[in-house]
């Protein structure tokens, strides 16, 4: 077969690593939400209801949209939720390939672009969106678009309205991640700045005057000040309530992120994936030093706004646009080496090592439930309908039919309190580790079962302790 035809004839390999990609995400996907924002997220689907945290504040109008609409096709909220994550992880796919083959020059095939855009979609993280309830999926689709922007040789104008309805509309996905949006708009040609902006103006309007006229803006405003103010406190954590941020940035990028840690394979990762970010870095800096600037100006405002006001101990989602980056950098240096033998053989290293934690991340996650959830069987296996009180995995009992039985307090006197007002109260109640001043508690705690879940799956409560107690004996202490 001569060049000429080899070079028109069409190729399947895109289409096929896409779609291996896309059912990957689908078959891993858990038939429960990993948390209790993503409970919020599926209560939404039939009634949304930010003063019940459905989902919680700001409102994420356009993810919940996205949700009613697979709502349609679906026949459940988890099966919209896995629509909506599947369909981002194709179309970040499909962006991140033209992005890759746009900046890399036709010397690069599309099969490489396509296992460059697989290795960034499997890193564990990304991949933990893309397989599961929450926003990050979508949003990650959005940030692909605004690359994909930046990166188009066609028209100007179809440009900055991919741009800034990325940028505007993205804001309404995850609108935390705009300190990673905005500077987008700065990599166009300085001429499109102003118009990107207002197209992106545009987008966000699209949402937000929706979005306030639902709620009411008295109401949103309340809502977004007590959201503030629990975010800074017990909801989450930032550098005056957490200071340890050096160690939390790192465990997140290189453990949640990259998949590092302590086990064989963990140790392969760190070694192979630390040396490649170190050696890719050298690199940018000696021969790609406009693309290196280019990505600090879009990563570094959004890394500082996470390092000082996210919530990075139990939330390592946060560092997801820093993981993106950093991967995509990678393979783009890998697609341009200029050794051979890097080109050839360092991305299917770091697609099969990274892509082994990954399989194992996501058989994990199917094989152990969130604690809430192990709750949610336990209550369902027992012979008795026990009082359960337990704190924010309560909300796992959302549409089960032990629900009537559950309460969600705070402490043992909340607890106490609830159940004096019980009309009929069966003669063994449940109390889980939720609950503080339990050590105060007068009468015997028998241990009934200790919920867990590997801490890399769940750095918000990797257990949950449940214990049993004498309904009359609690009510008289």
């Amino acid at each position: 077969m001569s060049p000429s035809a080899r070079e028109t004839r069409p190729s399947y390999a895109v289409p096929a690593i896409g779609l291996a990609v896309i059912a990957f995400a689908y078959v891993a996907f858990p038939p429960w939400a990993d948390d209790w924002d993503g409970l919020g997220f599926l209560a939404s689907v039939h009634r949304f209801d930010m003063a019940s945290f459905a989902p919680h504040p700001p409102g994420y109008p356009v993810y919940v949209a996205l949700l009613k609409a697979m709502a349609l096709v679906s026949l459940d909220a988890i099966g919209a939720a896995r629509l909506v994550a599947c369909l981002s992880c194709g179309v970040t796919f499909a962006l991140l390939v033209g992005v890759l083959c746009d900046a890399a020059g036709s010397p690069v095939s599309p099969r490489a672009c396509a296992l460059g855009a697989a290795f960034v979609c499997l890193t564990p993280l990304a991949f933990h969106s893309f397989s599961g309830v929450g926003s990050e999926a979508p949003a990650m689709a959005f940030a692909a678009l605004a690359l994909r922007a930046v990166t188009w040789r066609g028209s100007d104008r179809a440009r900055l309205w991919m741009l800034g309805l990325a940028v505007g509309l993205g804001c309404g996905v995850r609108l935390s991640w705009l300190p990673f949006y905005a500077p987008f708009i700065l990599l166009l040609p300085r001429p499109l700045w102003l118009r990107a902006t207002l197209v992106g103006k545009l987008g966000g309007l699209a949402w937000a005057i929706p979005l306030v006229l639902l709620v009411g803006p008295t109401t949103l405003l309340a809502l977004y000040r007590t959201h503030l103010g629990g975010h800074m406190t017990r909801w989450g954590g930032t550098a005056l309530t957490d200071p340890s941020r050096g160690r939390l940035l790192a465990r997140d990028l290189l453990s949640d992120g990259f998949g590092a840690g302590f086990d064989p394979l963990g140790v392969a990762l760190f070694v192979v994936v630390g040396v490649a970010l170190v050696l890719a870095l050298a690199l940018a800096v000696r021969s790609h030093r406009r693309l290196l600037d280019k990505a600090l100006l879009v990563t570094l405002p959004y890394l500082l706004w996470i390092t000082l006001g996210q919530n990075l101990r139990e939330q390592p989602r946060h560092m997801l646009p820093i993981v993106a980056t950093l991967s995509l950098g990678l393979v783009f240096l890998v697609l341009v080496h200029p050794s051979a033998l890097v080109r050839v053989f360092a991305l299917p290293v770091l697609l099969t090592l990274v892509g082994g934690r990954t399989l194992i991340d996501a058989l994990e996650r199917h094989a152990v439930p969130p604690p809430g959830a192990q709750l949610v069987a336990l209550v369902a296996s027992m012979n008795s309908e026990p009082q359960v009180f337990a704190g924010p995995s309560a909300r796992f009992f959302d549409g089960s039919p032990a629900l009537p039985t559950v309460h969600a307090v705070g402490s043992l006197g909340d607890a106490i309190l609830a159940l004096s007002r019980v009309d009929h109260p069966g003669p063994v109640t449940l109390l889980t580790s939720e609950l503080t001043d339990l050590t105060h508690v007068l009468v015997p705690l028998v241990p009934v079962a200790h919920l867990c879940r590997p801490p890399r799956l769940d750095r918000r409560t990797p257990c949950l302790d449940v214990y049993a107690t004498d309904t009359k004996a609690l009510l008289g202490q």
